[in-house]
């Protein structure tokens, strides 16, 4: 989900002009696959809508992961901790 959110301040009081943010959302919800754990939900914050900070985020992810295009980082082959599928 992208948004505007205030520039930080360069110098003085402050810019006056925003940025494009984005909250970075990750969802489990093991239901379908016979899971016994709760639906979860996670948002992250960052100032861009780089494809680095999902790849900062899931560094040490090693399971099942339905994402969009542009994260290929993710999926990349001999990517450390491990594999996503």
């Amino acid at each position: 989900m992208s948004f505007s959110a205030l520039a930080p301040q360069r110098s003085g009081i402050g810019s006056g002009r925003s940025d494009v943010g984005q909250f970075w959302t990750y969802m489990r919800d093991e239901a379908p696959f016979r899971g016994t754990d709760s639906p979860a939900a996670m948002l992250r914050y960052s100032r861009d809508r780089s494809a680095i900070h999902p790849e900062r985020h899931l560094a040490n992810y090693t399971d099942i992961l339905q994402a969009y295009a542009g994260i290929n980082g993710l999926y990349a082959a001999g990517r450390r901790p491990g594999s996503i599928l």
